[in-house]
């Protein structure tokens, strides 16, 4: 018992000095208050030195953005845009979004439990659901009815790993920066979607990047489904590549979608959102309307946000700058002291994390005289409070073992989505190859039973019908090619012809 006064009157004393710490942080010797004004400089860095840079304030009524641009940090206009960049920082909150691949956002079912038990049993949980190590990544939980809220239920979890966190805090230390805090980026377009939401709905999100589409479906502005699909760069330009891009994206959205419908077990988005770049290409939208029944909306305007001078943004603030956007709403939303649809990696709070140290040499010996006395503390009772920690837990985790034969069934789900994935993948390589160049492929459907159906147009019934069928059974990736008819449609004929994959074929031949 003297060890554990000892160690709380250590606590008491830990307390007191943050408090100072805060004092003497603030302007005035005062600590700052949460809701008021903040100006704060968001941050993502993307592909090819390319920084996209919001710079805003937070904490009044809306949150307002004053600037946004593109800065290259590389080449001729690495010098001049890196001193724009420091202009932009001074005195403001510095935010990194993460956009990590391996970044995970998951929703797990924890009993109730304090928030620091909460937290234990997340640790144990994520060793299997992290592809790292819990120990070398950055995560952080949430309950979804309160950060601090002792309920039981679902539990959300966002991670990534902790060598990319520090990648992003040396290439901003590196610029002169210091990095406040940081952001999942998945997490930052779901706040944009809560915020233009009225209702609980399930609703999905594609973010299209020049490489990459990120797929969000959020329901009632937590995300309950997170991918990445990465999507080859255009480089052809001519209409038969771009067609095959977009009917290659609209499947893979169309297959996450079904996915999220199967693993969650729930009902499917009453509508997909479609933002970034090539946001306002039509081909994607008719691609992905030709077997899907989800309304789709181009844009996406929240609530909440203003930008008093559209001279201020180089481009489109909600299409251009939408990782940056939600993570500075997100940043107001808590500046406010009101939950977010996803906890920040790292918190940005200048209160205690922005301490002038300089003629402060009295509050250092004060400080390190505490520590001492904390550390001579926990000597004594480490261990002993170590052991009684493990046997609680292995006392609480008991009833979750059940749990884990759960895992073998979701193994099971992702291995047969990724074989249906990579199926549809290999056709549209394999056709690519095997039509001649009259033949256009409109659609492919792949139905459960492995049957797929072709429908395209031609200038000549032969084409399709002895050309095209001759080429997929050549290929030796079809089996069982049959061509079902043609109609007239003005100067061309729209046919259809089913096939079945070969057996025994992993992967199409090229």
């Amino acid at each position: 018992m003297g060890i554990q006064v000892r160690i709380d009157r250590a606590k008491e004393s830990l307390i007191r000095l943050q408090a100072a710490f805060d004092r003497f942080a603030a302007p005035n010797g005062r600590a700052s208050t949460p809701g008021a004004p903040q100006r704060v400089l968001v941050i993502e860095i993307c592909e090819g030195n390319l920084w996209k840079c919001v710079a805003g304030t937070i904490g009044s009524e809306e949150a307002t953005v004053s600037s946004a641009r593109t800065l290259v940090m590389a080449g001729d206009g690495g010098a001049e845009h890196s001193a724009e960049l420091r202009r932009l920082a001074e005195g403001a909150l510095v935010v990194a979004v993460s956009n990590s691949d391996k970044s995970v956002c998951r929703i797990l079912d924890i009993v109730d439990a304090t928030p620091e038990q909460t937290r234990q049993m997340a640790a144990l949980r994520l060793e299997t659901e992290l592809p790292y190590p819990v120990s070398e990544s950055l995560w952080t939980c949430e309950r979804q009815n309160g950060a601090h809220a002792n309920g039981g239920g679902k539990v959300l979890v966002v991670a990534t790993p902790q060598a990319e966190a520090r990648d992003l805090e040396a290439a901003l230390r590196a610029k002169g920066l210091r990095c406040d805090g940081i952001e999942y980026d998945a997490g930052a377009v779901s706040e944009l979607v809560r915020a233009s939401e009225s209702t609980n709905a399930a609703v999905a999100l594609a973010w299209f990047r020049p490489s990459q589409i990120t797929l969000v479906v959020t329901q009632g502005g937590v995300p309950r489904y997170v991918r990445r699909i990465g999507m080859p760069q255009e480089q052809d330009s001519g209409s038969a590549a771009q067609g095959t891009w977009r009917l290659l994206a609209a499947n893979e959205v169309r297959q996450s979608l079904y996915d999220y419908w199967m693993r969650t077990n729930g009902q499917p988005p009453e509508r997909l959102i479609v933002v970034g770049t090539s946001a306002d290409d039509a081909g994607f939208t008719e691609s992905f309307k030709a077997n899907g029944n989800y309304p789709v909306e181009l844009g996406i305007r929240p609530k909440g946000i203003t930008a008093p001078d559209p001279a201020a943004i180089q481009g489109d603030l909600f299409s251009d700058y939408l990782a940056c956007v939600g993570a500075l709403s997100s940043l107001h939303r808590r500046r406010r002291g009101a939950s977010t649809a996803v906890p920040a990696l790292r918190s940005a709070d200048r209160s205690s994390t922005r301490i002038d140290f300089r003629n402060r040499r009295p509050l250092l010996i004060l400080a390190n005289a505490i520590l001492i006395v904390v550390v001579a503390a926990a000597m004594f009772g480490v261990r002993a409070y170590r052991l009684h920690r493990a046997e609680d837990i292995i006392s609480e985790m008991k009833p979750l073992v059940s749990d884990l034969g759960r895992l073998q069934e979701e193994v099971d789900i992702l291995q047969s989505q990724s074989a249906r994935q990579r199926s549809i993948s290999d056709i549209l390589l394999t056709l690519s190859d095997a039509f001649p160049s009259d033949v256009t492929v409109e659609t492919i459907t792949v139905s459960p039973e492995g049957k797929i159906m072709i429908k395209g147009k031609t200038k000549s019934v032969a084409a399709a019908s002895e050309k095209a069928v001759s080429a997929m059974t050549a290929s030796g990736a079809f089996a069982k090619c049959t061509f079902l008819g043609a109609t007239k449609d003005k100067d061309d004929f729209v046919f259809q012809i089913s096939c079945e994959l070969s057996k025994g074929q992993g992967k199409a031949k090229r």
